[in-house]
């Protein structure tokens, strides 16, 4: 199965009420004013998808969940490892130089960041296609990248060709000047036809 939605603009629309929605949520975890905001938006085939977020062989932090419900996808986040320590420095008050070893604490701050936008994203995208869907518990990991997708994406190629590929900008301020600095964050969605099927319906008009 290939994506064939052509109408980009409808579904910019529902993702910009999903990073909204995640600013706002956000700003009352971390008590900071946080800006969520959507820098790229697009269904790539998988082949194309390594070009899109860097060399296999880099450090990577990835934060693994599945939806359930109507129907199954899966969601990966991935940071660099670079933004994954600045995302957890800012998010624990630190100066953002601060060496992270990944304990107990800062592995559960990205997991529960991560949680923040994906159970938010499910949220929106459960009451916009009045569908049920469940967001499970979130897995972390950090590694090579190519080690942690290789499984994943292979066990989603049988179910559809593509990938829905989200790029994400996560900043904070405070009343005068942004505490570090803008991280990037790579959002994917791998569908099963139940759900290509439901967002294909709603950016078409169709019930």
């Amino acid at each position: 199965m290939v994506f064939n939605i052509k109408d980009t603009n409808k579904i910019n629309s529902l993702f910009a009420k999903c990073v909204t929605e995640c600013s706002i949520l956000l700003s009352k975890w971390l008590k900071m004013d946080v800006d969520f905001s959507l820098s790229d938006l697009k269904h790539l085939p998988f082949d194309k998808l390594i070009t899109m977020i860097g060399n296999m062989e880099q450090i990577t932090a990835l934060i693994f969940s599945r939806i359930t419900g109507k129907f199954n996808t899966t969601q990966l986040f991935l940071y660099s490892k670079e933004n994954a320590e600045t995302l957890v420095n800012i998010s624990l008050s630190r100066p953002v130089d601060t060496q992270v070893a990944w304990n107990e604490l800062e592995r559960s701050v990205l997991e529960e960041t991560s949680n923040i936008i994906s159970s938010t994203m499910v949220n929106v995208f459960s009451r916009e296609l009045d569908i049920e869907i469940i967001h499970e518990t979130p897995v972390f990991g950090i590694d090579m990248l190519g080690s942690m997708v290789e499984q994943v994406l292979s066990d989603h190629v049988q179910l559809t060709d593509d990938v829905l590929f989200i790029k994400a900008v996560f900043n904070v301020k405070d009343k005068n000047n942004l505490l570090g600095k803008p991280v990037d964050i790579y959002f994917l969605i791998l569908p099963g036809e139940e759900c290509y099927n439901a967002l294909k319906n709603k950016v078409e008009g169709k019930k």
